[in-house]
């Protein structure tokens, strides 16, 4: 009887002790979810509005952001990577489009969930400021939203490419206007450029090139397209010559879908491209205005990287990192749709063979992969003795790294070939 009785007291103890913990992660709950949404007053009001607060689009997007911070603070999202940071990432991406006014100051909106938020990001999401914020944020990879040419390491194929695409611009004008342009052209064009992103008119591509998926998904010949390349045969002699993209010319990895993308771009008047990111800090942008572009010193059509904008100026390139958010603005003036030969290439830090192994091999692989646990281990090294293997051999720090062979004679970091974990 005793021993009944004591069991009833321990079940009862173990029933408030969970009645305990269900109140306390519900009240956690209430408190975080509600957190974002103190713009609200107790009768509704908004105590904050988009700046521009008659444009239907920009109210639609502060209420999905309020909706992306809500989901972004519950404790369930929180301890999963995937979930916060991809529910924080749309925090950010939405509200910009809201109000880019609250990435301005220290004391905005975006800078103080940016502060609440970042203790829950994981080791590969390490952001540093709420505008740079990529689903993979790799280490040690120089960020600035704007690239000026002399901030580009001497030799680089970004500095290359930049230095060849103003030198050709008069070149890759004439492939636009007697090529891309012409009946055989236009049967050739993408059309949105990608879905989703912009409104207010067309926003088209003429793809010269696109880098494969991750993990070989997507498999496409590591070359420029050869039918876009009859269209387009200047600018492609001129991406030969400058040895662009470098993942292309030296068979890199993927380590994002579609790391390399050489696209021309056309953006009707009126057209917004909304705020938007790249999944990963792997790579720059070159971009080169060809038709459509500003006449003026000031004003008219432009693309904003964070805060920065560069107006578009008939062969004058610019080089941006497209892991900060950005978006692009065609002036409704405009006399006709703006072109730009857009090419997307592997970061400076990481744009050679032997500059891509010697980067990762100094990093540790990430002990929160649930992948170093596999029984079966790692893939086993490759026995080789080729000339590209003995050439490599001496920058990579012994016992960090494992490798196999995979594309070609080039030696690729094993943790780079598992590529992001989420």
């Amino acid at each position: 009887m005793q021993l009944i009785q004591s069991c009833k007291e321990m079940e009862l103890e173990t029933e408030a002790r969970e009645q305990q913990a269900l109140k306390q992660f519900l009240g956690e709950l209430f408190e975080h979810t509600v957190r974002p949404l103190r713009f609200l007053e107790p009768g509704g009001t908004l105590l904050w509005k988009p700046t521009v607060g008659s444009q239907i689009h920009k109210r639609v997007s502060f209420v999905k952001a309020m909706m992306s911070a809500a989901s972004a603070a519950m404790p369930i999202c929180r301890q999963h990577a995937a979930c916060v940071v991809e529910q924080a990432s749309m925090f950010f991406w939405r509200l910009i489009v809201a109000d880019e006014s609250q990435f301005r100051s220290e004391s905005g909106v975006a800078q103080e969930f940016f502060e609440y938020i970042r203790t829950y990001l994981p080791p590969t999401a390490q952001w540093s400021t709420p505008l740079q914020c990529p689903l993979i944020l790799y280490p040690n990879l120089e960020a600035r939203p704007i690239w000026g040419l002399s901030d580009l390491p001497e030799g680089s194929a970004a500095l290359r490419l930049a230095v060849a695409l103003r030198a050709g611009a008069e070149e890759i004008r004439e492939d636009l206007q007697s090529g891309i342009l012409s009946t055989q052209g236009l049967a050739m064009i993408r059309d949105p450029a990608w879905t989703g992103l912009h409104h207010d008119g067309g926003w088209k591509a003429f793809t010269v090139y696109r880098t494969a998926g991750l993990f070989g998904r997507m498999k496409v010949p590591r070359e420029l397209d050869p039918m876009h390349c009859r269209i387009a045969h200047r600018t492609c002699r001129l991406l030969r010559e400058a040895g662009v993209p470098p993942g292309m010319t030296q068979k890199l990895p993927s380590l994002q879908g579609s790391q390399e993308v050489i696209d021309f771009l056309s953006a009707d008047p009126g057209v917004v491209v909304n705020f938007h990111t790249a999944s990963v800090n792997t790579r720059l942008t070159v971009q080169i205005c060809l038709s459509g572009c500003n006449d003026g010193e000031t004003g008219g059509s432009y693309i904003q990287v964070g805060t920065e904008r560069h107006y578009y100026r008939f062969g004058d390139p610019v080089v941006f990192d497209d892991s900060f958010l950005h978006s692009v603005y065609i002036d409704p003036k405009s006399n006709g749709p703006r072109w730009v030969l857009s090419v997307q290439l592997m970061h400076p830090r990481i744009d050679t063979r032997e500059k891509f192994v010697k980067h990762f091999a100094d990093h540790e692989p990430p002990v929160f992969d649930m992948r170093n646990d596999d029984p079966a281990g790692p893939p086993p090294l490759a026995f080789l003795d080729s000339q590209e293997l003995r050439r490599t051999r001496g920058v990579v720090p012994a016992g960090q790294s494992s490798f196999v062979l995979r594309l070609d004679a080039s030696v690729l970091l094993y943790s780079a070939l598992w590529g992001p974990t989420e």
